[in-house]
């Protein structure tokens, strides 16, 4: 079977196609090992602590990208939090409202929480068992 000029330039074509399908995908942010984090974190059950400095670096590498993923704020936040660093993770909390707007009205009520200050559903609870 012989091809022709057409017919090796197409095949080429083809082949190019696949090959570069099958390159590395790269993704809108900077995830850093953060599945990795977490996995570490409930398999082998990681502190609070570890959690917390690992998801720090993460959340540094990504923002010297320019690409927090949605979530890593708040979840590096959390783990503040748990390990009882709250005025850290307040400020967390804070850039998680501010880069994710969709997320503001739960960011809100979590900083709220955390500062002992009244949050809109409780208010709407009490208002309603009167």
């Amino acid at each position: 079977m012989r091809f022709t000029t057409t017919g090796r330039a197409g095949l080429a074509l083809a082949c190019a196609l696949v090959l570069g399908a099958c390159a590395g995908q790269q993704t809108q942010y900077a995830w850093a090992g953060y599945d990795y984090a977490l996995l570490k974190h409930y398999k082998d059950a990681t502190s609070n602590e570890e959690l917390a400095d690992a998801l720090g670096q993460i959340v540094e590498k990504s923002e010297k990208k320019g690409h927090v993923p949605p979530g890593l704020y708040a979840d590096y936040a959390y783990a503040l939090y748990a390990a009882g660093r709250g005025d850290q993770a307040l400020v967390y909390f804070r850039k998680e409202r501010d880069a994710w707007p969709e997320a503001a009205p739960f960011m809100n009520d979590v900083i709220a929480r955390i500062e002992g200050k009244p949050v809109a559903a409780d208010a709407a609870d009490a208002a309603g068992s009167r």
